[in-house]
């Protein structure tokens, strides 16, 4: 696989549904992508976590991404917070889609 960034316009049939609104259109005609553009067509499911969190919900946590993992299901997320790093860690090991999104894409891509 590519390690390039691919641009992907809004007319593109590869442009993510839930992004097609005028005013979301408008405001990100083009979005950069890594990888298979053929995986922005699916459901995502994703993934924010707190910085601060006790620790039951912090265990659940790690059980809900090893399931979503087992499951197959395609995660999205920053993966910013240390919850959300080890879960992509857990999720990595998987062979579901896993889309990381850094809330700089715009400076990195740009």
């Amino acid at each position: 696989m590519s390690m390039e960034a691919t641009t992907v316009d809004s007319r593109s049939p590869f442009y993510p549904a839930p992004l097609r609104s005028n005013k979301i259109q408008a405001q990100f005609p083009r979005i950069s992508i890594i990888g298979d553009p053929e995986i922005l067509k699916r459901q995502w499911l994703g993934l924010f976590c707190s910085v601060k969190c006790p620790g039951d919900p912090i265990l659940r946590t790690y059980d809900l991404a090893r399931a979503l993992r087992d499951a197959g299901i395609p995660v999205i997320s920053g993966f910013h917070t240390p919850i959300e790093k080890d879960c992509l860690d857990l999720l990595l090991r998987g062979s579901q889609p896993v889309v990381v999104c850094p809330a700089a894409a715009s400076r990195i891509c740009a």
